[in-house]
C-alpha cells in the first residue's frame, strides 16, 4: 500500500510511494479506501488518536492534495467492491481499492500482483520504480 510504504523509511517501496504521492492530481487520486485502511492499520498496532492524527498532519504537510485528490466511494463502490471480492478472491481494502481504481479510470498503484488477474484494472507496479 502506497500510504504504508512511504510512513516507513524502511519499506522496500518507500521511495516509489513518496514519488507517487507527489503526483497526486485531478487525475491521480488516492483511494479513500486506502486512507480508512492505513487508519486502522495504525489503530491496530496500537497509535494513540494523537499518533495517528499526527501521521496524517505529516502526510497533508507533505502532499497537500492529498487533501483534494481523493476518490469518493459511493454505495456503488460497495456494490463492485463486493464483487471483485467474490469473483477474485480480493481481500476486502483490496476489493475496495480496485473499485475505486475501476470506476476513476482502471488504474491501480500497487504491488499486490493478484490485482493482475481483474478484467478492466491496468496495476501500475511499484516494483519498477524501486
Amino acid at each position: 500500500m502506497v500510504i504504508v510504504a512511504a510512513a516507513d523509511d524502511r519499506d522496500r517501496f518507500h521511495l516509489a510511494s513518496l514519488n507517487h504521492l507527489s503526483q497526486l492530481s485531478e487525475e491521480k487520486l488516492l483511494a479513500s479506501a486506502a486512507l480508512l485502511e492505513f487508519d486502522l492499520l495504525l489503530r491496530g498496532k496500537g497509535y494513540s488518536e494523537n499518533l495517528r492524527s499526527e501521521q496524517f498532519k505529516l502526510l497533508l504537510a507533505s502532499y497537500p492534495r492529498a487533501a483534494s485528490s481523493v476518490h469518493h466511494v459511493s454505495p456503488t463502490t460497495f456494490v463492485l467492491a463486493s464483487s471483485l471480492e467474490e469473483q477474485y478472491g480480493l481481500g476486502y481494502f483490496d476489493s475496495l481499492i480496485a473499485a475505486e481504481a475501476i470506476q476513476h479510470d482502471g488504474q491501480i498503484v500497487s504491488s499486490d500482483r493478484e490485482l493482475d488477474r481483474v478484467p478492466g484494472l491496468q496495476r501500475i507496479s511499484l516494483e519498477a520504480d524501486s
